[in-house]
């Protein structure tokens, strides 16, 4: 006749059969427990035998931590460690994204780096704590970070251009909820600092050029942020100006100008101006140094009008206009 076979853990009857599961477990953190296993084998002839076994249960660690639950891209997060357990606990720390920076992955407080973010959807990251003890026992736990889209901050410039002028830069920032700071440097004036369309007054400048920067910072309602920078630089005005051999006399008579213009910008000279002279007579020049021959024919004074347009190498240009009068 068969044995019938009998399972007793810690002098209970658990189970019967030849090949039993079981389930035994420790509800201590810090404690083995040491339960005895014993078979009592019964043949059908009702002789007995019995073995026993003596089984060390270790105890599974409880693995936690927290996080902050959101951040912004850059910025750098500390998990603190809350597990318990056998010590000495080692941990092993994985993130759902290859993208995310982890200081160390068998530390007990790592610091987690997460990726740019510019894409108007926030991304969500999954952390991954395992806890082990010396044993071998193990607990896992999971958390997830939510990683904001950042704003993204642009802006268009034109052309650099000649003073004074109100300079409009042109946005085309992205993003979500987001508020303007603009500043420029050197500081002046503006309008509308805090919105899309600012306004700079670039003042008149007649001593070098100068280069303003202008700054761009959107705060976004998570607090996110992005910056961006651009130069634009204001040309001088040129200084038109002439001197006349004489300025009236009998016609006919020829008069020679002399050229008194100035770029008004360091390293360049009158060499590097143009000009445009009118006489209002009929005649024009774009000589530096005109010499023109004014008429009277009739029988009373007639004064010309002179105008002398100036254009330095920018394109910059100034103007100045005197007379000549011419006796019959």
């Amino acid at each position: 006749a068969g044995a019938n076979k009998s399972w007793y853990v810690n002098g209970q009857l658990t189970s019967t059969g030849s090949a039993p599961v079981l389930n035994v477990v420790n509800s201590s953190l810090m404690q083995d427990t040491v339960i005895t296993i014993k078979v009592v084998v019964e043949a059908g002839t009702g002789c007995k035998d019995s073995a026993e076994h003596q089984v060390v249960i270790h105890p599974n660690p409880v693995a936690d931590f927290s996080i902050a639950a959101n951040s912004c891209p850059g910025d750098t997060l500390s998990a603190s460690n809350s597990s318990s357990g056998q010590t000495p606990l080692n941990y092993s720390w994985s993130v759902s994204s290859p993208a995310v920076w982890v200081s160390d992955t068998a530390a007990a407080n790592p610091s987690f780096g997460f990726p740019d973010n510019q894409s108007g959807v926030d991304s969500i990251y999954t952390i991954t704590l395992v806890a082990y003890t010396p044993a071998g026992c193990t607990d896992t736990v999971s958390q997830d970070v939510t990683i904001f889209a950042r704003p993204l901050a642009q802006f268009n410039l034109p052309a650099n251009g000649c003073s004074p002028q109100v300079l409009a830069p042109a946005d085309s920032s992205f993003g979500n909820n987001f508020s303007y700071i603009w500043s420029i440097s050197p500081s002046l004036s503006g309008t509308g600092l805090t919105s899309a369309n600012p306004l700079f007054d670039l003042p008149l400048t007649t001593n070098d050029s100068v280069q303003y920067t202008i700054n761009l910072t959107l705060l976004d309602s998570n607090g996110c942020v992005d910056t961006l920078t651009q130069y634009y630089t204001v040309y001088p005005r040129p200084e038109a100006d002439f001197a006349m051999t004489n300025q009236d006399s009998c016609g006919p008579f020829t008069v020679t100008f002399t050229n008194l213009s100035f770029p008004n910008q360091a390293g360049m000279g009158r060499q590097d101006m143009s000009f445009f002279w009118d006489f209002h007579n009929g005649q024009t020049s774009t000589d530096s140094v005109p010499t023109v021959t004014f008429q009277n024919v009739g029988l009373n004074d007639t004064t010309y009008q002179v105008t002398l347009i100036a254009t330095n190498a920018f394109g910059c240009s100034d103007t100045l206009t005197d007379s000549i009068t011419v006796y019959p």
